[in-house]
């Protein structure tokens, strides 16, 4: 680009975007300039291109909020819990057969899956660049 080259962004586009904080799509007037992959022309194909995301979040958040179950069998494994009430991982003793989706072979792995869905992350290169970007700590 040229020195004191002007970028006109002063289009009207009514488009879509995903709200990783709400959870959903919402209508968002782009300038035409910049932008990223998080745009899109209806609702139905912001939440159609999205829906990967939500649908991995709900079965994520779903399966750490689930008690550790030993399962049916007498086995005795060393597995890994999420707690929601201590915000972390704990060992529990698996029968090896049965149980449900909170049952992680190594802390590492039940932090990894379950913290993404404790902690969402905003990836800022799917945020419209002329958008305000809000963090908010909890």
């Amino acid at each position: 680009m040229k020195t004191g080259a002007l970028i006109e962004c002063d289009a009207f586009i009514p488009m879509y975007t995903f709200n990783a904080r709400k959870k959903e799509c919402e209508g968002y007037i782009y300038g035409g300039c910049g932008g990223s992959k998080n745009l899109f022309p209806s609702r139905q194909e912001c939440e159609q291109g999205c829906k990967h995301l939500l649908d991995r979040e709900k079965r994520s958040e779903a399966s750490c909020e689930q008690p550790p179950e030993t399962g049916r069998c007498l086995a005795a494994f060393s597995r890994f819990a999420y707690d929601p009430e201590k915000g972390d991982c704990v060992e529990f003793l698996y029968g090896g057969c049965g149980g449900n989706e909170n049952n992680f072979r190594t802390r590492g792995e039940c932090l990894k899956k379950c913290n993404v869905a404790q902690f969402k992350y905003l990836n800022l290169n799917d945020v419209p660049t002329n958008d305000k970007i809000v963090v908010e700590a909890n």
